[in-house]
C-alpha cells in the first residue's frame, strides 16, 4: 500500500467512525480480482463493503500536469478506461476473487 492509498484508508475509516459507527462495515485494500475469461488480474484500492452498499475505490495521486488536456490526453484516456474496467470487475456477479498474500 503506497502512502496516498494509506491516507485514503484512513480517511475512508474515519468518515465510517463519525457517521455510521453503529454499522458492520468491511473494508478490503489492494484486492486482486480476475474476470471470468481473462488471463491479467487486476487490483483494487478498495472495496468498502457496508450493511446496504459496496463502494470501490481507486486511489489515484496524480499532478495537475498529468490530467490537463495538454498533451496527455491519450494517457490520460488509457488510464479512465483502466478505471471504468476495474469498476465493471467489481459489478460483475461472474468474477474469481483471489485474496491478498
Amino acid at each position: 500500500m503506497n502512502a496516498s492509498e494509506e491516507r485514503a484508508l484512513q480517511t475512508v475509516k474515519a468518515t465510517i467512525e463519525e457517521y455510521a459507527a453503529n454499522r458492520e462495515w468491511v473494508i478490503l485494500t489492494n484486492w486482486m480480482m480476475s474476470p471470468i475469461g481473462s488471463s491479467e488480474p487486476i487490483e483494487v484500492d478498495m472495496i468498502v463493503i457496508g450493511p446496504h452498499e459496496v463502494f470501490v475505490i481507486e486511489v489515484k495521486h496524480w499532478k495537475w500536469s498529468r490530467v490537463d488536456d495538454k498533451g496527455n490526453r491519450a494517457q490520460l484516456l488509457r488510464d479512465v478506461n483502466l478505471l471504468q474496467a476495474k469498476g465493471r470487475c467489481c459489478t460483475t456477479p461472474k468474477i474469481e476473487q483471489n485474496p491478498p498474500v
